[in-house]
């Protein structure tokens, strides 16, 4: 499966900023009972305020958003799967990728089997032939102590 190189990915700071902007919109509309309600108050106090109000929500968005993906990614990390799919934007096709290959080494020396790995890696989107292509170009795993 060949990478489409004009695909988007947004950097950190703007993902983190959208997720927030998202929850605060989802909180505030919760507090004031409407999303109309919710966006005024973002408008007028951004308006009122000359900007300032502005500079602080876009501030509570991304502390927000900040916290959100730091606890997502700390929850969800230890089953593989942000691993997994940060690979998929920079893979090329074949088994030359070294980000594929350097994650199966990573799992191999960590003490995983190869049918976790696959299992993981297919669940993640990988095509069977894909992995099949990372597992061999990572060549043998080390034993583990």
């Amino acid at each position: 499966m060949a990478h489409d190189s004009r695909s988007f990915s947004p950097s950190p700071l703007l993902r983190d900023v959208l997720l927030g902007l998202l929850l605060l919109l989802m909180q505030l509309a919760l507090m004031l009972g409407s999303l109309q309600s919710a966006l005024e108050l973002l408008a007028v106090s951004t308006v009122c305020t000359l900007g300032i109000g502005g500079v602080f929500w876009l501030a509570m968005a991304y502390v927000l958003g900040a916290v959100s993906c730091y606890v997502l990614f700390h929850l969800i990390r230890p089953l593989g799967w942000p691993q997994i799919q940060a690979l998929r934007p920079s893979f090329g096709s074949g088994s030359s990728n070294t980000g594929l290959r350097g994650y199966v080494e990573r799992r191999r020396r960590a003490g995983g089997d190869d049918d976790h790995i696959r299992a993981d890696l297919l669940r993640g989107g990988w095509s069977p032939s894909e992995v099949e292509a990372a597992l061999a170009a990572a060549g043998p795993g080390d034993a583990p102590c």
